[in-house]
């Protein structure tokens, strides 16, 4: 646990307090924490982020890009983090990382996005375990999409494990104005006022995508009905 702390926090861009508090809660709990060992897990650990003072980003960025749940998902594609330790939650690391996958599933038309979404979580195999839908309840700034975290078994040479996956469905529409909003939440250099008009100009621009999109799957549907 405090290998995978070390490591999170290296990743983080780490700090000398690191090296100053971390032992000594780990020498608490009788467990001894050796510069040797911080130096080879900072060998081996990239540097995902560079947070200010050291570098131009903040904590309020990090948090827009997923928190430091993001960074601990992107430890793991590289097995730097040790997913079977038990954290204070009472359960695994891996089972606190709801999103160890992600999928994001671009549709047509809204009707599509639930068409799929029901055939997935319909598999014998598949488990929902959560749903969120920013597209009947979309988020403040117009963001629309669903979301779906579900359970699906992965096959490893010598065992079948379940993995959580979060899976995002949108349509062309969503998708394009998300990643509009994403270039927004971004740019360190606009100005509050500007960011603030931009965020109301996007959150209308929501609205009138919202309405397309059902405007076209009317028309998609009155042609299919003449087809039949």
């Amino acid at each position: 646990a405090f290998h995978n702390a070390e490591t999170v926090d290296m990743a983080l861009g780490c700090s000398t307090n690191t090296m100053l508090h971390l032992p000594a809660i780990a020498h608490e709990a009788g467990v001894e924490i050796s510069l040797d060992a911080a130096n080879a897990i900072s060998a081996r650990t990239p540097n995902l982020c560079h947070l200010a003072p050291a570098g131009d980003t903040f904590m309020e960025d990090l948090d827009r890009a997923g928190g430091v749940y993001a960074v601990m998902k992107e430890l793991t594609k590289a097995n730097l983090l040790d997913l079977s330790v038990m954290t204070c939650t009472g359960k695994t690391m891996e089972e606190n990382l709801f999103d160890i996958a992600g999928i994001r599933v671009v549709c047509s038309y809204p009707q599509d996005v639930y068409t799929l979404a029901e055939c997935l979580i319909r598999q014998d195999d598949v488990k929902l375990i959560e749903q969120k839908d920013y597209i009947k309840n979309p988020k403040p700034s117009g963001y629309r999409s669903l979301h779906l975290i579900v359970e699906v078994p992965i096959f490893l040479r010598n065992e079948k494990r379940p993995v959580k996956v979060e899976i995002q469905l949108r349509t062309i529409a969503m998708d394009f104005w998300a990643s509009v909003e994403h270039k927004l939440q971004y740019k360190q250099k606009v100005a509050s006022e500007e960011a603030e008009q931009l965020a109301r100009e996007l959150a209308e621009c929501a609205d009138m995508s919202a309405s397309l999109d059902y405007k076209m799957q009317s028309i998609r549907n009155r042609i299919s009905d003449i087809e039949e």
